[in-house]
Order: structure tokens, then sequence, then C-alpha cells
């Protein structure tokens, strides 16, 4: 609306001007218009305008049980939250609060530690927390209609690991499951040429994955660090919508094809090797080596309107460290010096991707990636130096 003469609006049923066109003229005092705690009941209110009322209560409880070798714990809670919608634009003075939507929800967790012997243990843990939608999918299509379909969203999560411990060398392993499902989304689309509102209910990820970590202590003045993690993040299954025009009146059907596409912004495999060398009591230093692999772009989901759409992959890359510290004593207090550079050899990589494409034929790119994308390259060479002083 900047620089226009003025809008013509129809969403709001209560303005007594009717479509005509509307006119709004503001100051330029920067301090008024950024200032987030002033009055807005005064403001300009542009194709929606209504307050939403929010009320939660809960109960949680846990209990535990331990001996030499075993623990075990159990830890549940549950909550209700209300909602209530007020209108101002599609409902009449008296008519415009709807009555409280009660919702329940909850969760439950419990999980074990065994201690085979003095060096090994085994452990799981379970947990299932049923969510609360999110305000939007309670009262939908930017009115006051409750959802008929109204779903809590379902997060279930396993896992179960290995521990080992001796006087040169501690490993880890965990193998986990999680999934979150019910994922409520809302997004603007056209059928047949008439803007709509779709409501897609059922979207789900599925974490699974194994890591590993470890230290070996190969002499008194040597020691490595390691660890690894292989994991498998991907949405599981298509989501049809059904779509509503402003009147609410159905308009058809929209999909979103999910099945099996990766989850992006995060790598899903990640190593780093670290070895310390510890020369005298005084002196120690370490170099590191970090890889980050199957990293895929960020993206929204309901972009993903073709069977053929898919996560974008960004390059893998390696990140070097280096670090050495010393202690000082001075006057029987003792100065610890610290020294580090990061990424030595200063890599060039991409951290992340806001956006999602592909390369194809012809298109300009830059380590295989398209052009087109907005990229967040990683930090290159850095350092820092630092101490502490004890007294």
């Amino acid at each position: 609306l900047l620089g226009a003469d003025g809008y013509r609006g129809f969403d709001n049923v209560n303005y007594s001007g009717g479509s005509a066109v509307r006119t709004t003229t503001y100051g330029s005092n920067v301090s008024d218009l950024w200032n987030v705690f002033k009055d807005t009941d005064e403001e300009e209110k542009i194709d929606y305008h209504n307050d939403g009322f929010v009320r939660w209560s809960g109960v949680f409880g846990q209990l535990e049980y331990s001996n030499d070798d075993l623990s075990v714990f159990v830890q549940g809670a549950m909550s209700n939250q209300g909602f209530q919608r007020e209108e101002f634009f599609n409902q009449t003075p008296g008519n415009q609060k709807t009555d409280w939507k009660n919702i329940s929800g909850g969760n439950i967790k419990g999980g074990a530690n065994y201690n085979i012997n003095a060096k090994s243990n085994v452990y799981v843990n379970a947990g299932t927390y049923s969510k609360q939608p999110n305000f939007d999918a309670v009262y939908i299509n930017y009115g006051n209609n409750l959802n008929p379909d109204l779903k809590n969203e379902k997060v279930v999560g396993l896992e179960a690991g290995y521990g080992y411990r001796s006087s040169n060398f501690n490993f880890n392993v965990n193998i986990y499951k999680t999934s979150w499902k019910d994922r409520f989304l809302r997004d603007g689309v056209r059928v047949d040429g008439v803007n709509g509102n779709a409501n897609y209910y059922g979207i789900e990820q599925v974490h699974t994955g194994i890591e590993f970590d470890g230290v070996y202590e190969i002499s008194p003045f040597v020691k490595v660090e390691g660890m690894l993690t292989l994991g498998n993040y991907e949405y599981g299954g298509d989501v049809t919508a059904d779509v509503f025009d402003s009147s609410n009146t159905f308009l058809g059907s929209s999909v979103i094809y999910l099945d099996g596409v990766k989850v992006g912004d995060a790598a899903q495999t990640t190593s780093r090797i670290n070895l310390i060398v510890t020369p005298s009591d005084l002196f120690k230093f370490n170099i590191s080596m970090f890889n980050a692999s199957d990293l895929y772009a960020d993206f929204n989901v309901e972009d993903f309107t073709s069977p053929e759409d898919e996560a974008m992959m960004l390059p893998s890359y390696d990140l070097f460290d280096f670090g050495a510290s010393y202690k000082l004593d001075i006057a029987g207090e003792t100065v610890y010096l610290r020294a580090n550079i990061n990424n030595i050899f200063d890599n060039y990589y991409f951290a992340e991707s806001a956006t999602n494409y592909e390369a194809g034929p012809g298109d300009n790119t830059y380590l295989g990636v398209n052009t087109r994308n907005k990229v967040f390259p990683g930090w290159g060479r850095t350092w820092n130096v630092g101490f502490t002083y004890r007294f």
C-alpha cells in the first residue's frame, strides 16, 4: 500500500462505507511508527482483524527408582488448553466471540539403565507426547470456523544404547527413532483460477539414526576423541487438503508430495575426530577434523506440488581446527592462556540454504549449487585468544 492513494476493502462487514476507497495518512515520526507498545486500537486494520485468547492448566509428576545396578524413571504430564477467537471483520457486534474450545494433551515417558558390570551398561528410553494444535489449526479460514477435524500433534520417541568404560577407552552407541505427525499447515492456493485456503492435516516427519562417540587414551600424553552420527530424516506420506474460498465454499483439493522427501536444514551424517596431545602439565594442543554430509536445503513443504519435487542436497564439507593452551603460575596464582584457529585451511562451504532450486541443464552453478539459491556460507578461517585467571 505504500505510495498508493488508497485501497478498496471488502473484508470488514462492519465498515459503514461499503467498498468505498479508503485512505489513511500516517506521520513520519519514526519513534511512533516503531513503538511496539503503543495502542493499536485506532490503527488501520487491513484484510483481517481478530483477537485470540488461550488459557492453559496442567499437572506434572515423576517417579524414580535406583539401586547399585538398576535405575528406572517414569514421568507424565497432562494439560488443558482453551481457545477462544474474537472476529471483528466477518461477524457483527454481539456475535463476534466464540465459545471456549478446550483441548486436552499430555505426555508420558520412561526409561531404564542397567549396569551389566563395572564397565558396561545398557539403557532404553521411550515416550509419547500429545501436543495441542496451534491456534490457526483450531479456528480455520480466517474466521470463527471451528475446525471439524481437530487433531493433536503426536510425537513418539524411542532410543536404546550401550556404554563401555575402561581405564583408557570409553565408548557409547545409541540408536533412535522419532516420529512427529498430524502437524497442521495452512496455505493460500488457487483452484481453477480462484483463490482459496488449503488446510493440510497429517504432515509427518520421521527421524531415525545411530550415534557413536568414544575416547581412547593412547598414552598419558596422547588422547583421541571421536564421534559419528548416521541419520535418516524424512517426511512420511503425501498430504491432501480441502480448499475453501473466503466465503467457506469448497473449491477442490490440493496435494503436497512429501513421501520420502528429506528433511532440510540439518546435516544427517556428521563425524569428528580430535587428537589431543599433552607434552607437559603446563602445555597441551589439539587438532580436529569435522565432516558434515547429507545436508539438505531448507524449504517450504507447501511448495512441493509435484511428485517430482525433491530436497536439494548441499555439498558436504570438512573443517579442520587447531587449539593450544598453556598454564602459567604467577605469584602463586594460576593463569590459563588459550588460542584457537577455526577452519585452518579457510575452506569455503555452504552451511545452509533458504531456497530449494535444483540445478538443471544450462543453469549457472557454484560448487554444484544453482546460483538462484539463497545460501549462507559458513565462516572462513577465524581465530580467538583468551585467558582465565583463577584466584
